[in-house]
């Protein structure tokens, strides 16, 4: 977003806490939007991604979201925390357009 670093929020553990009851009680958008933050290491999320990956599968599982089958395909395409398959990712990045994201 381009903010500059003191204008960045960053979550307190509690607010984090939150985040993570919220999306594995199965609201795909939060658990999306989690993976994220782990997959990037911003916003109070240290950066994690076997725990990226877990959260966006969650979404992708949950509710087809896209833009976490999107993710999924760049964390399988680089092979971050994972080997790389380009077979697997090459399959969530079709699924994801499938859901025009």
């Amino acid at each position: 977003l381009n903010l500059p670093q003191k204008d960045r929020k960053v979550l307190s553990s509690s607010e984090l806490n939150l985040f993570v009851q919220i999306a594995t009680s199965g609201d795909s958008t939060v658990a999306a939007a989690i993976g994220k933050r782990y997959l990037l290491g911003i916003e109070g999320f240290k950066q994690d991604f076997s725990k990226a990956k877990q959260y966006l599968q969650l979404a992708a599982t949950h509710k087809q979201n896209a833009g976490a089958l999107a993710l999924l395909g760049y964390i399988y395409c680089l092979g971050l925390g994972t080997p790389v398959n380009l077979d697997t990712a090459y399959a969530y990045f079709v699924t994801a357009a499938s859901h025009n994201d």
